[in-house]
């Protein structure tokens, strides 16, 4: 018998004495490896993709693999019968692991009937990503089997999509408890899948667990499972990072005894490749070693119920980071399969599937050049799908934006292109194009949006700039071009027409409007909306022309510029001047009949408003329109904005209702704030 310690394993070449002995071995396993003629041997060899095992001058095993692209294949391993058990098969793995065949994604097929070839798989970092029909005449099913030394890319873009929710993964147990009914033990499991948790925590599985779904024996029970579980995120560690992570469980736990055990610590490995902030299980083994493991690890074990007590005890929604669509409860999530995008074919200018599927796989198969991401409601269907080419230094370019037929379509529509508008601005470039043919739904919202048509689409200019009308500097800088005399109706189209663009001049108002954070999450601030866990009504919070109500009697102009500060109330001491927005008008009246004309706009209730004006529905109350808001990349907090209201505005101000400022304070605020220049 060979023990592992005399193994000595080698690369064979095509023209040597040991490429026969591999294919005498080969000859003689036939009828478990399948059909193969010589010259697969000698192209293998050719390209160093064949390994042998020896101890002394006896061949116990071979590796045989070809290259397929970026891939390596392993087209067979074989070990001799009396060389069985004795490590051959690891010595091969790993040598092929450290060469540089093994640098590539390593992939292999098995039938699944082999069951100990199966079982070995997993030991060496594979996973299983499902199922193809063999060619041999029995129709044999074959597993296929895959690893990878890197994270590949849609890997990456996964974890750019997870970013700001808690990432939970789910062990195998957990995962078949959903699959149940909600009764006994797996009611404990169900209660995971809360409506509350839903837009802060990823709950996510490993691929460790579509290994565990290979064992399955029915095949049909496999086919359902693996669908089951491809609705969750899955998180695949790299190699080396989750056998790194399985040393340390080594370590703090009991030697395994089953293979279900081991399976249960790769599980584990994974998540903590991945850094996941919580491991659900009810593995008492688990659970038993779950104060070493977060010491060791970083990662929390707990029980589904002890998971949900901890989530409700904690002190503030701080703790909870949604990954939200301007703060409400619509996701945009990366594209991760063609299989996605197939519903949005436009059928209604004739499209053919062909057509569509091949703008899909552009995309796709260009995934450093193509953000493309879908839109969907929660709990709701796909809404919104679009693909931003992320390569054009000058413009920001959207090369479709396609929608399906929803009440809130229309809405959603629009703050998509706003948040393009805005990372277009941010991103420095200098125009947002919608291109090729879009529907009646987009080609509407384009147009409120002030997107003019071109030979190539639709587009708007994006120019983010001061413009001192007062002559500082040139107007007509950047093609823009300043009306003499300007008017206040002047001022309002063309900082709609180039948004971020704020003109400067004494004629054009300017108010600091104080605001408490909360309504400042709900109308308008990203960043703060991010720290609620109770976003607003989707319908309202995405509509981009807002209201907010005061009990201030000052009329704000059409046409003024509204800067927010955002006050402090019982657990926030922001303080600071967060966005930009232009306003619409200002109407005061009833509080009742204000509340009336105006709920289609806000996130107002009524009992929100007559709290303004302490429970009199009669009492006057003022409503402040406002839209095209810009939230500020480096907010202006109290000490600078009191700095600069006693040098610029004359005093100092307290705020504590809409105050006028000075051309000149506004610019220095602004400038400030976005450090744009002056054009």
């Amino acid at each position: 018998m060979t023990t592992v310690s005399s193994l000595t394993v080698l690369p064979i070449a095509a023209e040597s004495e040991e490429i026969e002995r591999v294919f005498e071995l080969y000859r003689s396993n036939t009828a478990r490896l399948g059909w193969l003629p010589r010259g697969a041997f000698d192209e293998c060899a050719l390209s160093g993709g064949i390994l042998g095992a020896f101890v002394g001058d006896l061949l116990c095993g071979y590796m045989a693999c070809r290259i397929a692209g970026r891939q390596t294949v392993i087209v067979h391993l074989c070990v001799r019968t009396e060389s069985r058990g004795q490590g051959v098969a690891r010595a091969l793995m790993q040598e092929l692991i450290e060469s540089e065949l093994g640098a590539r994604p390593i992939r292999l097929s098995c039938r699944e009937d082999y069951l100990d070839a199966n079982a070995l798989w997993p030991l060496f970092g594979f996973t299983c990503d499902g199922v193809k029909t063999g060619r041999g005449r029995d129709g044999t099913q074959l597993f296929c089997w895959s690893r990878r030394p890197e994270l590949p890319l849609v890997e990456r873009m996964q974890d750019a999509e997870l970013e700001g929710r808690l990432r939970v993964v789910l062990d195998a147990n957990v995962f078949l408890d959903l699959q149940q009914p909600a009764e006994g033990v797996a009611e404990e499991s169900h209660a995971l899948l809360a409506d509350w948790l839903q837009p802060d925590v990823a709950l996510c599985v490993t691929a460790e667990l579509s290994n565990e779904i290979s064992r399955h024996k029915s095949a049909e029970q496999r086919e359902e499972r693996w669908a089951q579980a491809n609705q969750f995120e899955k998180l695949k560690g790299a190699p080396a990072e989750v056998e790194g992570a399985l040393q340390k469980l080594r370590l703090l736990m009991p030697e395994t005894r089953q293979t279900s055990d081991e399976s249960d610590r790769r599980h584990l490995a994974h998540a903590i490749a991945k850094h996941a902030d919580f491991f659900i299980t009810r593995d008492q083994a688990l659970l038993a070693c779950g104060e070493a493991i977060l010491q060791s690890t970083g990662i929390a074990t707990l029980r589904p119920v002890d998971f949900l007590i901890r989530m409700h005890a904690q002190q503030g929604p701080s703790a909870f980071q949604p990954a939200r669509l301007a703060g409400t409860r619509v996701m945009a999530r990366l594209v991760k399969s063609e299989t996605e995008m197939l519903p949005f074919q436009d059928f209604s200018s004739a499209e053919s599937k062909v057509s569509w599927v091949e703008s899909c796989r552009t995309v796709l198969l260009d995934p450093k050049r193509y953000a493309t991401k879908i839109v969907t409601p929660e709990g709701g269907a796909d809404l919104v799908l679009y693909a931003v080419d992320c390569t054009s230094a000058e413009g920001l370019r959207v090369l479709f934006l396609r929608t399906m037929r929803n009440p809130m379509t229309p809405t959603i529509v629009r703050r998509v292109v706003s948040e393009l508008l805005t990372d277009a601005m941010n991103r420095g470039a200098r125009f947002v194009e919608i291109c090729g043919p879009v529907s009646d739904v987009v080609s509407d919202a384009l147009a409120d949006l002030e997107f003019t048509c071109t030979t190539t689409g639709m587009r708007k200019e994006v120019v983010a700039c001061l413009v001192c009308v007062g002559g500082r500097a040139g107007p007509a800088r950047r093609g823009i071009v300043i009306p003499d005399p300007l008017r206040m109706e002047d001022v309002v189209a063309m900082e709609r027409k180039y948004w971020p663009l704020k003109l400067v001049d004494d004629s054009i108002p300017t108010y600091l409007v104080p605001i408490q954070p909360r309504w400042a999450s709900q109308l308008f601030d990203v960043e703060l909306a991010r720290r609620e866990l109770f976003g607003p009504p989707a319908e309202l919070a995405l509509a981009l022309e807002n209201v907010y109500y005061s009990g201030s009697p000052m009329i704000l102009p059409e046409g003024a510029r509204i800067l927010w500060y955002v006050s402090k109330d019982g657990r926030d001491t922001l303080q600071q001047v967060r966005a930009c927005s232009l306003c619409l008008g200002t109407e005061r009246g009833e509080a009742s009949k204000i509340f009336r004309r105006f709920t289609r706009l806000g996130v107002y209730r009524w009992s929100d408003v007559v709290g303004t004006v302490r429970g009199d529905a009669k009492a006057p109350i003022t409503a402040y329109r406002f839209a095209w808001t810009e939230c500020f990349a480096n907010p202006i907090p109290w000490a600078k904005l009191q700095e600069v209201l006693k040098e610029l505005n004359g005093s100092r101000n307290p705020v504590a209702g809409p105050v006028k400022i000075s051309a000149a304070a506004f610019s220095s605020l602004y400038a400030a704030a976005t450090r744009y220049e002056y054009a």
